[in-house]
């Protein structure tokens, strides 16, 4: 622009005019059209301020300011791009997290099931546990206070009393010197000298101690 400092007033004003036609043009203007612009046109070439490729100084302001829009372009393209996959990675992240729930959940009701079914199972064994056990005792007084013990009973302690309790109980010809069942748990009578017996009869419910015994045995050792 300094070759414009030469110019008179006039000439100045209508290269302006021609610059800013030719960018807003979009410095894509022919010949033909800036002479249409100008009439100075042949006087701005001579002075080297218009060429056959138009406004030089213009063309490269243009061409830079083209690569900046190109740039910005690109970033917002990439900017955009990030912002439109941030939900979607955020939507993946939840699925991911409400699945590990999901198998938490039904893992942690699977286990509570077995637990639930285990439990059962073992309280359907102690029942026949303890009938096994009173019906071998003999001597039924008090059946509801000792069942209660019996439930307290650790699980060794049962093992115990039923491999037992068929030779305990006939050691008593005569029940009324025999223990109640609860005296007998809570005493851990179990735990005494067998003595002999007197009479080898079945008791009251028909068990005989010798075959009765071997039952029990085979039992504890299935």
């Amino acid at each position: 622009m300094g070759r414009t400092r030469k110019l008179s007033p006039e000439q100045r004003d209508e290269y302006l005019d021609l610059c800013c036609a030719y960018w807003i043009a979009d410095c894509a203007m022919s010949e033909e059209t800036m002479k249409e612009n100008s009439d100075l046109y042949e006087f701005f070439t001579s002075k080297g301020l218009v060429s056959d490729e138009g406004i030089t100084w213009l063309n490269e302001q243009f061409d830079k300011l083209n690569d900046t829009r190109e740039k910005r372009r690109l970033a917002g393209a990439k900017g955009g791009k990030a912002k439109a996959n941030k939900p979607l990675a955020n939507a993946k992240q939840m699925l991911s997290n409400s699945q590990a729930n999901t198998k938490q959940i039904l893992a942690e009701e699977k286990e509570e099931k077995e637990r639930r079914e285990e439990k059962e199972r073992n309280m359907f064994d102690d029942e026949d546990d303890f009938s096994f056990f009173w019906d071998a005792y003999g001597k039924k007084t008090g059946r509801t206070p000792t069942h209660q013990k019996w439930k307290r009973l650790p699980k060794k302690d049962k093992e115990e009393i039923l491999s037992k309790v068929i030779e305990y109980a006939a050691q008593f010809s005569d029940k009324q010197f025999q223990p109640n069942p609860l005296t007998f748990l809570n005493q851990r009578r179990w735990e005494d000298e067998i003595q002999e017996p007197q009479k080898t009869k079945p008791n009251e419910k028909g068990f005989n101690p010798t075959i009765d015994q071997e039952r029990v045995n085979d039992w504890l050792n299935s």
